[in-house]
């Protein structure tokens, strides 16, 4: 999959959220895993992690380790780890549902789209009014480009929330997939107005704003998304394309290094590597850039762009 698009709340190309998970787990002894909770609330979630493997080793038949583990490796991008423990939790709890939504995250996490789907689906079919199941469910679609059935899914929901900003950023990313680039504008739009902090959505207005050639307006939405989200490689990304695009070229060699420090294995489409390859036509350009140049041409061969996804 290129990166062409980026992922949106409330969930690909949505930016996927996790439940409001310390509310739902099993009950287990207040006592034990109380500071625990404390801990991940606080976002501390090393010393969470350090705190959970101790009491693993003391205590592995305990519902509500697993499953707590499976959050903070997560929320440290430790996905493998993560999906591990959803998994053992799961099986301590003696129910293959137990954590699905967890579960089928990590799974988009690992781009593993499919077998995230397939949860999805099932959920999907127990209850179709579930509204995280069906944004995400959603956001999936789009991500293994079934963008039509992602937008009739994304409409049907919208009447209900008309002005849930992430629903219509996501409406937005599933019109890029289908080269609907005016409509998207529309809809990015309105979602950045009623949710200015969406970065996601912000970069998904400058990649349309780019595919329309306003590179202009394209800078100042994609330098917005990165202000609000300065992990992120893909904004840097399109943004090298659009300083490249208007010539300025310290700032596109600038913005390309930064995006291979952050997402040193992504692909482009074939509008993204045109736009690039003026960087490899610069002598300094190319003495910094040879090899990761080299690298994304011959990924992105026969690909095409697509909107920003995580």
């Amino acid at each position: 999959m290129s990166v062409d698009t980026i992922a949106i709340t409330p969930v690909p190309r949505g930016v996927l959220t996790m439940p409001p998970l310390l509310t739902r787990l099993r009950a287990v002894p207040a006592a034990l895993l109380t500071p625990v909770d404390e801990l991940l609330q606080a976002r501390k979630f090393d010393k969470a992690l350090t705190t959970l493997q101790e009491m693993a080793a003391l205590r592995p038949d305990l519902p509500g380790i697993p499953a707590r583990l499976g959050h903070a490796l997560s929320e440290m991008h430790r996905y493998e780890e993560a999906l591990q423990a959803w998994n053992r939790g799961a099986e301590l709890e003696d129910a293959l549902g137990s954590h699905a939504m967890e579960r089928a995250t990590i799974l988009n996490r690992l781009r593993r789209y499919e077998e995230a789907l397939d949860i999805f689906d099932t959920l999907f079919n127990e209850d179709p009014t579930h509204y995280p199941v069906r944004a995400n469910r959603a956001c999936t679609l789009m991500t293994v480009d079934r963008n039509s059935e992602a937008l009739a899914e994304l409409d049907l929901m919208i009447d209900s929330r008309p002005n849930e900003a992430g629903l219509l950023a996501n409406r937005g990313g599933a019109l890029m997939g289908l080269d609907r680039y005016h409509d998207a504008e529309e809809n990015l739009r309105l979602a950045v107005m009623l949710d200015p902090s969406n970065w996601a959505a912000h970069g998904n207005l400058g990649i349309t704003l780019l595919k329309l050639g306003r590179d202009g307006d394209a800078i100042q939405e994609l330098t917005t998304a990165i202000a609000l989200a300065p992990a992120e490689p893909v904004p840097y990304l399109s943004l090298a394309r659009a300083y490249g695009r208007a010539d300025r070229l310290e700032q596109a060699i600038s913005s390309l290094e930064r995006a291979h420090r952050l997402g040193p294995h992504l692909t482009l489409g074939k509008e993204a590597t045109a736009d690039l390859a003026r960087l490899a036509e610069n002598k300094i350009t190319r003495s910094r850039f040879e090899h990761f140049l080299n690298e994304l041409s011959s990924r992105s061969a026969g690909l095409s762009t697509e909107p920003l996804s995580p």
